[in-house]
């Protein structure tokens, strides 16, 4: 895996016509047809994009999850890519799919499929076992923003309709007042901590999360991390 992981354009540039999912863009949620089981061209990046790096580094330092950081010599994030097959073992276990390894009940999601790889990666960076590495969610200073992008889901409000579930696009959001974020509500678990993710908030952080204003559950309490 360490070999095969290229930098973002590599596989494309190759010829390779596998779809591509693209870091710091925030894709629906987990459903039907939102992953299938079939080789993607899967893009994360190591590191803390610039804006972000002393307010996530002290966070996760003050918490001793997260570290280390094995992409923070460069000046912001560095996006690599690896082929990976959604639902294959290439990430120690059932790729893409949302929580805790193969957890029963939880779908797959194109943005679980960009966390269990980055975290994969960095685990076999440390000569870590991937399957036990333990990086602390929203915590790791390098897949802490997949980590956030996995539980960040946006929606366009509609009438006697289910919401709609729609890419987190800056552009929409500017547009259409109908467009909001939401937090998974896995993230308000009692006993389940999934860190800072709210550090990940604000187009300007360049993660593809919607501003905090944007969002219809931020809770005061969060505030506190």
């Amino acid at each position: 895996m360490l070999d095969a992981a290229k930098p973002c354009g590599h596989y494309k540039a190759a010829g390779c016509t596998y779809e591509i999912i693209p870091s710091n863009i925030d894709h629906p949620g987990s459903g039907p047809g939102e992953v299938q089981f079939k080789p993607y061209i899967v893009q994360f990046d190591i590191g803390t994009h610039w804006r972000l790096r002393d307010k996530v580094t002290n966070a996760h330092r003050n918490w001793g999850q997260g570290f280390p950081c094995i992409g923070c010599e460069s000046p912001s994030e560095t996006c690599l890519e690896l082929i990976i097959e959604a639902g294959s073992d290439a990430t120690g276990y059932c790729a893409g799919k949302c929580g805790s390894a193969c957890h029963v009940g939880a779908g797959y999601a194109k943005d679980c499929l960009k966390h269990d790889t980055c975290i994969a990666y960095k685990a076999l960076v440390l000569n870590e076992d991937w399957g036990e590495y333990d990086d602390g969610f929203c915590y790791d200073t390098d897949c802490g923003d997949e980590a956030a992008q996995a539980i960040m889901n946006c929606f366009l409000s509609r009438s006697w309709m289910l919401d709609e579930g729609i890419l987190c696009d800056r552009e929409l959001f500017a547009t259409d007042e109908r467009a909001y974020g939401h937090w998974s509500e896995s993230r308000f678990v009692p006993g389940f901590n999934q860190g800072p993710c709210i550090n990940f908030e604000d187009w300007i952080n360049g993660q593809g999360i919607p501003n905090a204003d944007q969002i219809d559950n931020t809770l005061f309490l969060d505030r506190l991390w």
